[in-house]
């Protein structure tokens, strides 16, 4: 019998797990690999290329502390996440082979036509080496202090703390750097060829990314004033406007960021679709009733959500023609969730 992926990654993540962990394990779920091989075993051409994509990765995993194995493990794994949800929404998409083109193609295009393209990338915490190394090492300390109160009195705890931004003291200095992180991975080939969006998960971030946070500004406590929505802000905020955001003490407090929005700066976006992971419903993901198809929509549309903005700019200054810029947005409202635009225009059709 062949091995699956979940067959080759358990192991290897029960080993890591035994030393520390890795930060972020806990947001793979067995569902999804059993997807990707349901799906690859009735023809799917997309998840066969996934599959080997996160097979490849898994399987050059090196030893406890090889994070790029498991980083590129996780990565391919949103791929097919996001893959696997857009089917769900009903925009069904093929692979652009990587390399296509000299590189200058997004991962995935429309089967529709007029062709629509969508590049995914999977924002990584700050510093990646010494933030998981950290996170391996304060978690086998947490797991030895709770072996020893275990010993002492028959039960025992710890506990760890995850900096996924490093040195980054505040809300105000985890957005700019998430700005920088994302900028860095625009590469303007990739939207030449087709109407382009940038798909950005955001799993191993401290982005909020509920539907609120698709507004330029939202209240969230009775009487206090508006802050703002931080999946908007790394979309389309204005260099040197004030940002409101809470402490850590929840005081509100503004500063002006010294960068621009993505799509400001990247009028050759589309639009920004933020893949966001609802934490605490993923081991729902991993329960299967008898009966229910591989693809049974509650854990595909309720532990990953698709939030999105629009860019306007774009719209207006593409030279792609009217049919495309039609076609582009009828297939950004239909694959998100919620969305909004650059403009804010639709914030008061988003609940808070």
């Amino acid at each position: 019998m062949t091995e699956t992926l979940w067959d080759i990654y358990l192991p290897i993540i029960q080993q890591v797990n035994e030393y520390g962990g890795f930060l972020s394990s806990f947001q793979i779920s067995k569902y999804i690999l059993d997807i990707i091989e349901d799906r690859t075993a009735a023809g799917d051409a997309v998840c066969s290329s996934l599959k080997a994509k996160i097979y490849q990765a898994i399987t050059q995993f090196k030893g406890l502390q090889d994070y790029r194995a498991l980083s590129e493990f996780y990565e391919a794994y949103y791929e097919a996440v996001f893959y696997l949800v857009a089917d769900q929404r009903g925009v069904f998409l093929r692979e652009i082979t990587a390399g296509a083109n000299r590189g200058n193609t997004p991962d995935f295009e429309s089967m529709a036509s007029p062709k629509i393209g969508f590049e995914v990338k999977t924002i990584n915490v700050a510093d990646p080496t010494t933030t998981y190394s950290k996170a391996m090492w304060d978690g086998m300390n947490a797991r030895i202090d709770a072996y020893e109160a275990a010993r002492q009195r028959g039960i025992g705890t710890g506990a760890s703390v995850v900096s996924p931004h490093g040195e980054a003291r505040d809300l105000h200095e985890v957005i700019e750097q998430i700005m920088k992180k994302i900028d860095g991975n625009v590469k303007q080939g990739q939207y030449a060829a087709a109407p382009t969006f940038l798909v950005v998960a955001v799993g191993r971030t401290a982005l909020h990314a509920d539907d609120r946070n698709l507004k330029k500004q939202f209240v969230m406590y009775s009487g206090d004033a508006p802050i703002n929505g931080q999946l908007w802000t790394v979309a389309a905020h204005h260099c040197d406007e004030c940002f409101f955001f809470y402490s850590e003490k929840g005081i509100i407090l503004h500063r002006p960021l010294n960068r621009n929005g993505i799509l400001l700066d990247h009028d050759f976006i589309a639009g920004i679709i933020f893949l966001e992971t609802i934490w605490h419903k993923i081991n729902s993901s991993d329960y299967r009733e008898e009966g229910y198809p591989p693809e049974n929509i509650y854990p595909l549309q309720e532990t990953y959500q698709l939030k999105g903005i629009y860019n306007f700019e774009w719209e207006k200054n593409s030279l792609f023609s009217s049919d495309q810029k039609a076609a582009a947005r009828a297939a950004f409202q239909k694959i998100c969730h919620v969305y909004n635009d650059t403009d804010d225009i639709r914030s008061s059709q988003i609940s808070d």
